[in-house]
């Protein structure tokens, strides 16, 4: 990053400053990155960087209200995977032509060395770039091998064709990116964690699978389905948790239905169904309950009766609590 620079429409240099100005630190930096920053128009322009293993991480929010062209240069060689997680640009990477790129869309392209132009066209733009160098792609491939045909294409030169046009960012993918930044939020970060996240990410990329879905899926809305999914966990006691956090979400309640899936791999229905037990079998088995009645309203569950049905299907046991089992054997006890 130490060779960024970057330069306005008439190609004059715009000055980069260490740091990020004091009304945008909490909002948008990260512990342990370096910062750069640039006002460009009457916002500025916020860069930070920072090295997880092999991998480096680039966050850029370009919160300029300013309708122009930038260039950016770097001596940077790596494979760039570049995420658009809001705004819209025009982006031409080195000089291969404009492409459009919206929110919700990435690319990814060997760079010999940097030299990105973007045209503004809707912000705030916030991108994440994922930067690696060929050797540890290399690796990659060892480790997975369904991955040999992309280092074929980057042995024979054909990456630009390859990669170049954006591509939709699926909802998992766009949770990881979620996932990667909450992590490095955190002052105590697990860096081993990013880096399963990265990988899991970098593998969805390169794997290239399609995927079907009925609905469009932005940075915002993976958001929202991350915290419904976080509160359904939570109170899976209460009675309409889960009609209530579609509410709250604002999202379609199929739009719900599918993206909760797509990002968790079960529908909200049965993912809150597998909370519920999960909570009732614990509580049994640390035996902090001493009535099937109590445990059920524990858990979110009108009838004991069903709970009882549902946890013998679940477990293969039947459900029993230390004051059911006491009484039990009073009453057959001669």
């Amino acid at each position: 990053m130490q060779s960024f620079r970057l330069f306005d429409e008439q190609l004059q240099e715009i000055t980069l400053e260490e740091g990020f100005p004091k009304a945008y630190e909490t909002s948008f930096g990260m512990p342990g990155t370096l910062k750069l920053h640039a006002y460009f128009g009457k916002y500025p322009l916020l860069f930070q960087v920072i090295k997880i293993g092999l991998y480096e991480i680039a966050i850029s929010d370009y919160l300029t209200r300013k309708s122009s062209k930038i260039t950016c240069y770097a001596d940077d060689q790596c494979i760039e995977l570049h995420f658009i997680l809001s705004g819209e640009a025009l982006y031409n990477l080195k000089e291969m032509g404009w492409v459009g790129v919206k929110k919700s869309s990435y690319n990814l392209i060997v760079m010999k060395e940097i030299k990105n132009e973007v045209y503004f066209k809707s912000t705030p733009l916030t991108t994440l770039d994922i930067h690696f160098g060929e050797k540890h792609f290399i690796k990659l491939v060892k480790k997975y091998p369904v991955l040999t045909p992309l280092l074929d294409a980057l042995n024979k030169g054909q990456c630009k064709a390859l990669f170049a046009v954006p591509a939709i960012t699926t909802p998992r993918m766009l949770s990881l990116i979620i996932s990667i930044k909450e992590a490095l939020r955190n002052v105590n970060m697990d860096k081993t964690e990013i880096l399963a996240s990265i990988e899991q990410l970098l593998l969805l990329v390169l794997e290239n699978l399609p995927i079907r879905t009925i609905y469009n899926y932005s940075y915002n809305d993976i958001e929202k389905l991350r915290l419904a999914h976080k509160r359904i966990a939570a109170y899976v006691e209460e009675q309409d948790i889960l009609k209530n956090q579609v509410s709250k979400s604002g999202l379609q309640p199929e739009k719900f239905r599918e993206g909760f899936r797509l990002v968790f791999g079960l529908l909200p229905g049965d993912f809150l169904r597998n909370k519920k037990l999960e909570k009732a079998h614990k509580l049994v088995t640390e035996e902090r309950v001493t009535r099937i009645e109590d445990l059920a309203q524990l858990c979110g569950y009108l009838s004991k009766s069903y709970l009882s049905k549902i946890y013998l299907k679940k477990y293969g046991i039947k459900l029993s609590v230390p004051m059911e089992a006491i009484r039990r054997k009073k009453r057959f006890t001669p």
